[in-house]
């Protein structure tokens, strides 16, 4: 039997589970303000180089990173402001990221750039006094909010999965795993109360797993590449009472798109898709009015957009008529937004819901980047010369494009996209 301990493994786990990477903003901001915009906030004021990761939404406030520090901001200059200085936040795709469960957000950090001080897990509740590290590991792998907490990845002695509400006495590990590796790919699905990751395990590769937060709830749901081959389960992500995740069956030289319903007997593969360049599936992304009721579920496959009901049969392209290669998809209200040819679109989940919004008749900025919802408003920076924010309004989407940082020119006016 083939061994899955060791930088091996987790190497191959950390192939598997990378997100998008953190952009470069050259001297912009990504946040917004309310119609008739304006920059939000200069963070690193003129023309110099600073770094933005998309935030997390705690109880209506923005939390992001800086390279040096934890910021918050309300989308006003005022009511943007650093939290905590002095606070090296991890950036690798392999160790970022940022989680918010119970009106906190979680994440990763040093209080040392040189890295003398120990990477830790810590939680904020968006103020300086309500930031803090839980306890400091160089094998922590945040990975899911559920509930009020958290749950994410150790390897070592004291390896396996774990879960924290914030709190040093409810910060717990929930199975012991230090024999096993995991990948960063979970997620908390709200119909069954249960949390679906990705695990090597004895006998088995790397596959699909669900816990209801104890270890006599922990248990494998279904050998996808049966013994100890690899299913290569990733990108798990909950949508419409549905868990969806891409995974490589038994017989297949390249990895597929799968749906669960937490059973062996449920979880089966949506649609066989050919592929010369092996793009993984990815993206499954809840569109419609309740991301929890049925509803469709959007992804990206093999560089094209395709939508799902969580059936094989329903399961369908949508972007024969557009330029290929769509990604970042990010729900923002009713409506799954992403980029494609550098153009920002947006889909209902139907063919006749997908419209371009970026042109030269709208006006929208193009090249979207780092998009991030907030309290149904979607936020991001244009790399083509400003920042701006979607909303919504009674009939119709809008966006807002804002001025560069770096050029101080005024913010466009705001304009109508009817999305009906």
């Amino acid at each position: 039997m083939k061994s899955h301990t060791g930088p091996t493994a987790r190497a191959r786990a950390a192939r598997l589970a990378r997100p998008t990477c953190v952009e470069r903003l050259e001297g912009r901001t990504l946040l917004a303000a309310a119609p008739g915009a304006q920059l939000a906030a200069d963070i690193n004021t003129g023309t110099g180089m600073t770094f933005y990761s998309g935030g997390v939404d705690v109880n209506g406030t923005l939390l992001f990173r800086s390279p040096d520090a934890l910021w918050r901001s309300d989308g006003t200059a005022a009511g943007t402001v650093p939290v905590r200085t002095g606070l090296y936040l991890e950036f690798d795709s392999f160790y970022g990221g940022m989680f918010a469960a119970g009106g906190k957000a979680y994440f990763l950090a040093r209080s040392d750039p040189l890295e003398a001080a120990p990477r830790g897990l810590w939680v904020s509740d968006g103020t300086a006094a309500g930031t803090r590290m839980l306890f400091s590991s160089e094998t922590l792998l945040p990975a899911a909010a559920a509930g009020n907490s958290v749950y994410f990845w150790r390897w070592g002695a004291e390896g396996g999965l774990w879960k924290s509400d914030g709190t040093d006495a409810g910060t717990v590990r929930v199975r012991d795993m230090a024999a096993n590796a995991a990948a960063q790919s979970m997620a908390y699905n709200p119909a069954d109360g249960r949390v679906y990751f990705n695990a090597i395990a004895a006998g088995t590769g790397l596959e699909l797993w669900s816990t209801d937060g104890t270890d006599a709830g922990t248990r494998l749901v279904k050998d996808i590449n049966p013994g100890p081959a690899d299913g290569s389960v990733t990108n798990v992500t909950a949508s419409h009472g549905k868990v969806f995740f891409s995974a490589t069956p038994a017989g297949s030289a390249q990895a597929q798109p799968f749906v669960t319903d937490g059973t062996a007997a449920g979880t089966v593969m949506l649609k066989k898709i050919a592929s010369f360049t092996n793009i993984t599936p990815s993206g499954y992304t809840p569109a419609g009015p309740n991301a929890n009721a049925a509803g469709r579920t959007v992804f990206t496959a093999a560089g094209h957009l395709y939508s799902t009901d969580g059936t094989p049969a329903g399961t369908v392209q949508l972007d024969t008529n557009q330029s290929p290669e769509p990604r970042d998809l990010t729900r923002s209200g009713n409506t799954v937004f992403y980029s494609a040819n550098q153009r920002l679109w947006a889909t209902d989940g139907t063919a006749a819901g997908t419209k371009m919004l970026s042109n030269a008749t709208t006006g929208v900025p193009s090249n979207p980047l780092r998009m991030v919802d907030l309290n149904g408003t979607l936020l991001f920076r244009s790399g083509s010369g400003g920042a701006g924010r979607a909303g919504t309004s009674p009939k119709c989407r809008w966006i807002i494009a804002l001025a560069s940082a770096t050029s101080k020119s005024p913010a466009t006016a705001s304009v109508a996209l009817p999305l009906a």
